[in-house]
Parts: C-alpha cells; structure tokens; sequence
C-alpha cells in the first residue's frame, strides 16, 4: 500500500487517519471474523492493497512425493529436508535462480515454474455452465459425508462488535470455510444448500444441540434435512429425521399458507414439545434466532445497553443474529 495512501477507496473513510488505521480499516473486511460482505468493499483488491503480489501466489507440486504445498518457503524447507528431488536429481546438481526475487535466490536443482500451480487469475462465469457440471462442483466443495457436531463447549456469550457506532455481528469466514461458496449470490446459495443440507448426514453427541442447530439453519434448510442422527438406547448413531419432522411443525398446519404454519421458529409451545422429544433437561443457552422469524421477542429484563441484542422470552434466550 502506498504511504500516500490515507483514504479508504471503497467508502468515505475520515482520511485524517494515518496508514496504520487505513490498514486495520481494510483488514476488517478480509479477517478471519470479518465485517459481512457489503458490495461496496472489494475483498480481492483490498487483499492487493494490504499484501502486494498476492494475485502471483502460487502452490508447489512437489516432484518427489506430489504433495501440493501452499507456499515457496515451505516447499522449499520440504524438499530440502526429505531430499525430494524426483527426477530432477540430488544437491549436487545446479541451482536455478528465481529471477522474479533476486533478494532469495531459489535454492532447489530445478526451476521454479516446473513444479509451480499459478492461481486462477482471469474471471470465470460459473454460472454459465450447466447445472449437471454445477452440481458436480457443489458436491465436490460441500459433501462430506457424515458431519459429527461435537458436544459444545461451555456457553459463551457472543455479542456484537462496536463499528462506527453502530452494532455489527461479524461473519467467521476462514479461509477455509468451503461453506462460503454459498454467500456468492442467491442462486449459488439456493442450489449449493440443497447439496449441503441434502446429502450430509448431520450426527449429533448430544441431543441438547440440535434445537440450536434447527434454529440457526432455518425453517428452508431444515426441510432439506435427510440425515440427523443421535444414539438410540443401543448406543448406535441412527437416523431420526422422521421424529425431527414430526416435532418442528404443529400437526394438521401442512395445509395452511407457509407463513401461517405454527412451527419451532414462530411458536413456544412447539418448540418446548421439541425440547421434551429430544429430552432436553435444560434450555440450550445461548442459541440463535434468525431475524426474519415471526415471534422476534421484546427485550425485557436485560438492559440492552449491558447486552446489546440479547432478548429473553420464556425457555428461550436469544442471540438476535441474521444468518
């Protein structure tokens, strides 16, 4: 980044900040827990921006066992410390120097662009393939077979980061968060969610989670739901989506309008039904409330200025965080 640079290009930042500002300003949006994808912030130029030459990093094919390696210094240390030289021979042979770093010379008896895998730099219009291809790329990124959720951790309280005066929820986006593929656009998320939710078999080590889960995922992606397993009296996983069907919506509500069903999202009763069912001794605290559910409580009994965005109504206590 150059050092003149003291404004953000993306949106009216005070330029009266110096770069180390401007520069923490910009890694908010491309962070582990990041600021949400708002359409106006470029994650890959900001990337550019903060990390000059990222558009030419490139992976290392090693020749003498394969393995693919994300980065010249550890590909280097790779072959240098297993002496996988392949068919390029040992130390003694000549060292080629990498002439786009003269300040490292590339130390290996090969040359570099050998074993290089240059990363995708043009644009690539996924959507104009076929759907057949796209769904082959979908279940490649997103189906793993069997999902087991842990038992959780002790409860954490999980409030808002403080942005320019206002409450934000950050997005966990690792760089390896494959499920980021679906926060592309609608159409990418409406056919890559039927892949996740569809074919994944979602086990559960305690039966105190899976209300978290349903309500977090949402009344559209729990009906995708083929697979959710829990130990039986036997002590084996076994699928028990038929009871998980039978408990998020009220009986009989299947002929009225979507909107009108009573269901786990929108009625207490229902969803302390599904608390007995899964024999859930106590409330599972802190789950997460989609904004657009129909019963979105009032805050009572907590100042919001001490919790911002934390509500209690009845058994359930709730994190207000769209998803």
């Amino acid at each position: 980044m150059s050092e003149k640079a003291a404004k953000c290009p993306f949106c009216p930042y005070d330029s009266t900040y110096d770069k180390t500002s401007l520069r923490e300003h910009l890694s908010q949006y491309t962070a582990t827990c990041r600021i949400p994808a708002d359409g106006v912030h470029d994650v890959l130029q900001i990337q550019e921006m903060l990390h000059p030459g990222f558009k030419y990093w490139c992976q290392y094919r090693c020749p003498g066992c394969s393995k693919v390696i994300n980065s010249r210094r550890r590909f280097i240390e790779h072959v240098l410390k297993l002496d996988h030289y392949g068919r390029y021979g040992g130390r003694t042979r000549r060292r080629y120097h990498d002439d786009e770093d003269e300040e490292h010379p590339w130390p290996l008896p090969f040359k570099k662009k050998d074993v290089a895998i240059p990363k995708w730099t043009g644009v690539f219009d996924f959507l104009r393939l076929p759907y057949d291809i796209r769904y082959i790329i979908y279940k490649y990124v997103l189906f793993f077979g069997d999902i087991m959720l842990e038992q959780r951790k002790p409860a954490e309280i999980v409030r808002p980061t403080r942005r320019d005066g206002k409450h934000i929820w950050l997005q966990y986006n690792p760089c390896w968060n494959s499920l980021s593929l679906l926060a592309v656009n609608r159409q990418l998320y409406d056919e890559g969610r039927q892949v996740f939710y569809g074919l994944n078999s979602f086990a559960f080590v305690k039966t105190d989670d899976i209300p978290i889960f349903l309500l977090g995922i949402g009344r559209g992606n729990a009906g995708l739901l083929q697979s959710v397993q829990w130990k039986n009296k036997e002590g084996r996983y076994e699928n028990q989506i038929d009871v998980i069907r039978s408990c998020m919506t009220r009986a009989g509500g299947a002929d009225k309008a979507l909107e009108e069903v009573p269901d786990i999202w929108n009625d207490d009763d229902i969803f302390e039904n599904l608390l007995h069912v899964l024999r859930v001794t106590d409330p599972p605290f802190p789950c997460l409330m989609r904004l657009d559910a129909k019963d979105k409580p009032k805050k009572t009994a907590v100042p919001e200025a001490l919790y911002p965005g934390l509500c209690i109504q009845k058994s359930r206590q709730w994190f207000l965080m769209g998803i």
